[in-house]
């Protein structure tokens, strides 16, 4: 009951769950040259 009680709401989980996503996307990363280079990748 008590974990019922400590959900959040489905709302704003969704909403956080979408920016996720929308952050995650290709279009709005950055590519790491750097690192790239440093796994032995071109």
């Amino acid at each position: 009951k008590e974990i019922r009680e400590a959900r959040p709401a489905q709302a704003m989980s969704r909403k956080a769950m979408m920016d996720f996503i929308e952050a995650c996307k290709l279009k709005n990363c950055v590519v790491q040259e750097g690192y790239i280079r440093s796994l032995g990748m071109k």
